[in-house]
């Protein structure tokens, strides 16, 4: 069974991912929200179909609440699983493994699921690479990390910062009472953005909860021939009471 983590990392149609960027955990229930536009590749490169020497690399990054979460990667192939991959994280002070999980099969698709340790020092406005190597395929991705969100109150709103830009970010604003509000600001805001207090209804100091998803998704991220639909991910999910 995927852990809750897991359920970030885009698939080859981007669903899940299209399900992330409103899916985060403050966002599930709100009742004013924003289509989004899938995300595509602006240079396609890579194989146009999977094997196991041109496979589907998924990786994800994040931060969520504050905490680093283990760095998630799937390996998809239609002929064996990947159990033998070297995969190593790299960025300012990292220099990270993540190792083999476990493996299982959908369909004619063969997924190994490799993760890292968490608490590792990840940083917004940053270049992480992810290496994979094994006998068959060896290549590389790169993603500029979104993060380091803050939350500002001022006199007539709050202002949410982050650094690293991001190319799906989402703010999000819900009460319980006096009566149920949410709202649901992007996607594609930029930093710093503003939530005014005049837009949120019944709002009485401490009985809102802002959230911010910033996010930065690499589509064809990985070199040495891997499928066109491979990404990297990086994100950072706060929430704080207004």
């Amino acid at each position: 069974m995927k852990s809750f983590y897991e359920s970030f990392l885009p698939t080859k149609s981007l669903a899940r991912f299209t399900a992330l960027a409103f899916g985060c955990f403050f966002l599930a229930s709100c009742t004013t929200t924003t289509s989004l536009p899938p995300l595509t590749p602006s240079t396609p490169t890579g194989s146009t179909s999977i094997s196991y020497g041109t496979p589907e690399i998924l990786a994800a990054i994040a931060v969520q609440g504050g905490f680093v979460q283990p760095v998630q990667v799937e390996i998809m192939t239609t002929s064996q699983a990947v159990s033998t991959a070297t995969i190593t994280l790299t960025g300012p002070s990292v220099n990270l493994p993540v190792t083999f999980n476990y493996s299982i099969s959908s369909g004619t698709t063969l997924i190994g699921y490799y993760n890292s340790t968490s608490g590792w020092a990840y940083q917004g406005n940053q270049n992480y690479t992810l290496s994979v190597n094994y006998s068959g395929y060896s290549g590389q991705g790169t993603v500029h990390s979104v993060g380091n969100v803050s939350f500002t109150p001022t006199g007539s709103g709050i202002n949410i910062s982050w650094l690293g830009g991001g190319n799906e970010n989402t703010a999000s604003a819900y009460c319980i009472t006096p009566s149920y509000q949410s709202y649901v600001y992007g996607p594609n805001i930029t930093s710093a953005y503003n939530i005014p207090q005049s837009g949120l209804a019944g709002y009485s100091g401490g009985n809102y909860t802002i959230g911010m998803n910033c996010n930065e998704t690499v589509i064809s991220a990985f070199s040495g021939g891997a499928f066109i639909g491979s990404s990297f991910t990086a994100s950072d999910q706060e929430s704080t009471t207004y």
